[in-house]
């Protein structure tokens, strides 16, 4: 059988079976872990479009308010609410009037923004400059639009009032609060003394696909014992991440390492290698590497913040996408240095 040159990464980023895997078995192809999950199926049943279709939807399903009111948002943006136009119109009352004003007819865009009672509340949260812009339009061509059935109208009111609510929150309400805070770093965590370290990590190009694993190993005192770098193809984030430990548990035991200590930065890898039915995952790499796990040795695996993985970043940096040979560093190279010597110097006593 001949493949194209497109199909062949994605081929090469699949695990061979082995003898050790067992028979086969169904998986659910649309997880990254193979598992089912009910939204998936969801989303195979039935393609989301309503982004494309109501912009709304997210602005009013997104907001930390209780529940009831984002139910109350939407079904207003539907033209769903009973309001006495509406009752007028299916001959429940004959008085379509606002009860409060009583100056107009209580459409939905009156109730939203068009009420006196209601202005006074929108003239404390938008800012005098832009309320001419808010109220613009008149009262009869915008009822205009709701007795001819649109709901354009109904839905600008509604996204203008989230957003100013949002803003009077955000920079009224808390003036102070800072936006865009810089991350904290966390430095480089070293094992427990009798262990070596491996940090490992999967890196994933957002423009074409190209997936890489990184990896080095080194003491408590941070000294560079060894690392590896690996073109693996075209493969999702999170089998490049096992495939990365996959590659660095197995160079570990080669060297004959009796206590060691992974570090990763991905909590879903934990997850599957913690599960308590990790002999059965459908992930053939989760199964293999646990194997590995089970040998005449110690391993820990333990989460760390990205922040604290520097060391594999670096490496990624450097991976050769013309082969995929395994790049194997016994010294550092030299874009290491400045992080391997940053990471020492901040170590724990």
């Amino acid at each position: 059988m001949i493949f194209t040159e497109d199909a062949m990464p994605y081929i090469l980023g699949v695990k061979p079976p082995s003898p050790q895997d067992g028979p086969d078995r169904c998986i659910w192809r649309w997880t990254n872990h193979h598992g089912f999950e009910l939204k998936s199926a969801y989303d195979r049943c039935a393609p989301l479009i309503l982004e494309d279709i109501d912009p709304l939807w997210n602005q009013i399903w997104k907001l930390l308010v209780p529940q009831r009111i984002r139910c109350f948002l939407w079904l207003a943006s539907r033209q769903k609410l009973m309001t006495n136009l509406h009752h007028c119109r299916r001959t429940l009352t004959d008085d379509p009037y606002c009860p409060l004003c009583q100056e107009a007819e209580e459409s939905i865009v009156h109730i939203f923004r068009d009420c006196a009672r209601l202005q006074q509340v929108w003239r404390y949260i938008i800012p005098p400059s832009l309320a001419g812009s808010f109220f613009s339009n008149s009262i009869k061509s915008r009822n205009d639009v709701v007795f001819a059935g649109e709901s354009a109208t109904v839905e600008c009111t509604l996204s203008r009032g989230i957003a100013w609510a949002q803003y009077y929150h955000d920079g009224w309400l808390h003036p102070m609060q800072t936006v865009n805070a810089p991350p904290r770093i966390i430095p480089w965590r070293n094992p427990e003394p009798g262990c070596l370290c491996l940090n490992v990590d999967g890196a994933v190009s957002l423009n074409t696909g190209k997936a890489t694993i990184e990896g080095l190993l080194r003491d408590i005192a941070g000294n560079f014992i060894f690392g590896f770098s690996k073109y693996i193809g075209s493969t999702n984030s999170l089998h490049a991440e096992l495939w990365a430990l996959y590659v660095g548990i197995q160079l570990a035991w080669d060297h004959g390492v009796n206590f060691l200590q992974i570090q990763t930065d991905c909590k879903r890898v934990l997850e599957l290698l913690h599960d308590s039915n990790v002999e059965s995952c459908p992930i053939s790499l989760v199964r293999s590497i646990h194997q590995f796990w089970c040998r005449a040795w110690y391993v820990d695996l333990i989460w760390i913040p990205r922040s604290s993985n520097q060391a594999t970043d670096s490496l990624a940096r450097i991976a050769n996408y013309s082969s995929f040979d395994l790049l194997f560093f016994s010294t550092p190279p030299a874009q290491l240095h400045d992080v391997l010597t940053t990471d020492a110097l901040v170590l724990p006593l």
